[in-house]
């Protein structure tokens, strides 16, 4: 294969799907009260982390090419018990310490959000990559080639914290990897 050929839409696909491999290992075989559990009062769980960075790929996803968020399509947000347009960013460390879904709805919120993110990333134009789109929530006017970094960075990111929390709880060797 020449790796000069591979295109922005597969590397997105290859980050999101792993992403949400490297979540399903770190939940895999834990208590959902350590799913949701907190290092500290301060810092995010892993069930928390995992529905964020899920959030944002939704959000920015949308933007790439004029969609509604399936949070929001889907009313996921009515499931969650929400609002349609939170996304973590922002979030009190109080809302943080209540977020608490049942996990199978988290799953299967994560992996809707992921199909769908994959989805618009390679239906994509790179001609509407320098149109502006608006970000919404005091963002402005932006390219729509600015939303590809924070959803790939929010996927390795958070993927990390994920897997820091979990060597947290259950110690060195959990990962397959």
């Amino acid at each position: 294969m020449d790796r000069s050929k591979i295109s922005i839409a597969t590397f997105a696909e290859t980050t999101f799907t792993r992403s949400v491999t490297m979540i399903h290992q770190a939940i895999d075989g834990i208590s959902e009260d350590q799913v949701f559990w907190q290092p500290t009062p301060e810092c995010n769980s892993m069930g928390w982390l995992a529905w964020h960075l899920t959030r944002r790929k939704d959000y920015y996803s949308s933007k790439l090419v004029d969609d509604e968020q399936t949070w929001v399509r889907d009313q996921w947000y009515e499931r969650f018990g929400m609002n349609p347009v939170e996304t973590g960013t922002g979030h009190t460390l109080e809302e943080v310490m209540k977020f608490r879904p049942a996990l199978p709805l988290l799953l299967d919120y994560i992996e809707a959000a992921n199909d769908s993110a994959i989805d618009r990333v390679v239906r994509a134009s790179e001609t509407s990559m320098d149109e502006e789109v608006d970000l919404d929530v005091g963002r402005g006017m932006k390219p729509r080639h600015t939303v590809l970094n924070p959803m790939l960075s929010d996927c390795l990111q958070h993927t990390g914290q994920i897997g820091y929390i979990r060597g947290m709880v259950t110690g060195k060797g959990w990962s397959p990897v």
